[in-house]
C-alpha cells in the first residue's frame, strides 16, 4: 500500500496523445473542408461557364431557327403574292385578247411630243389593228404578234409630207389670190372702158 501521492495515472500518455491526434484531425478536417469548398466553387464556376456557353449556343441556334422560319414564311408569302399577280396578269391578258378578238380595231387620240414637227402636226389619231391570222388585218412583212397602226403613213412620221402639203397650199393660195386680183383688175378696166364709151355716146347724142 502506498500513499495517495504515489498513485500513477496509467492513461496519461494515452489521453495526451489522443488530444493531439484529435487536434490534428480537426485541423486536417478544416483544411480538407476548405480545399473541398474551393474545388467545389471552382467546379461551380466551370459548370456556370459551361452552362452560359450552352445557353448562348442554344439561344443563337433558336434565333437562327426563328430567323429561318421568318425567312421561309416571308418567301412563301412573296411566292404566293407573285403567283396571284401572275394569275391576275394572265386573266387580264386572256380578257384583253378576247376583247380584241371581238373588236380587233381600236383608235387613240395622241399629242405630238416632237419639238420639230409639233407646229405642223400638233395632234394625231392612231388606228391600231390587233394581230390575227387569215383575216387580212396583219400587213405583209409583219409578224402576227405585233399590232399594226393603219394610220402610220399619215401619222407623226409623215411631217415632211405635211410640211410639203402646207407649202403647196400656201403657194396655191397665193397664186389664186394673184389670179383673182388680176381678174378683178381686168374687170375693173373693162367696166371703166364701158362707162367711158357710154359717156361718149351720150355726149355725141347731145351734140
Amino acid at each position: 500500500k502506498g500513499s495517495e501521492g504515489h498513485f500513477v495515472d496509467l492513461f496519461h500518455k494515452v489521453g495526451l496523445q489522443s488530444y493531439r491526434d484529435l487536434a490534428a484531425s480537426k485541423i486536417q478536417s478544416v483544411v480538407r473542408g476548405r480545399r473541398r469548398r474551393r474545388s467545389f466553387q471552382l467546379k461551380l464556376q466551370v459548370r456556370g461557364h459551361c452552362a452560359l456557353g450552352l445557353q448562348q449556343h442554344a439561344r443563337v441556334w433558336l434565333a437562327r431557327r426563328e430567323l429561318q422560319r421568318l425567312r421561309d414564311q416571308r418567301f412563301l408569302a412573296a411566292a404566293l403574292l407573285i403567283q396571284r399577280q401572275l394569275h391576275v396578269h394572265r386573266a387580264r391578258q386572256q380578257l384583253q385578247w378576247r376583247q380584241l378578238t371581238r373588236e380587233p380595231l381600236c383608235w387613240r387620240f395622241v399629242t405630238n411630243d416632237d419639238c420639230i414637227s409639233r407646229s405642223l402636226l400638233p395632234w394625231g389619231v392612231q388606228l391600231w389593228a390587233a394581230p390575227s391570222e387569215g383575216r387580212g388585218i396583219v400587213r405583209s412583212g409583219l409578224s402576227a404578234d405585233k399590232f399594226v397602226d393603219l394610220f402610220a403613213k399619215v401619222g407623226f412620221g409623215s411631217w415632211q409630207h405635211a410640211a410639203a402639203t402646207r407649202i403647196q397650199a400656201a403657194v396655191r393660195g397665193m397664186l389664186c389670190r394673184r389670179a383673182i386680183a388680176a381678174q378683178k383688175e381686168v374687170q375693173a378696166n373693162a367696166d371703166r372702158l364701158e362707162r367711158m364709151s357710154h359717156c361718149r355716146l351720150r355726149i355725141q347724142r347731145r351734140v
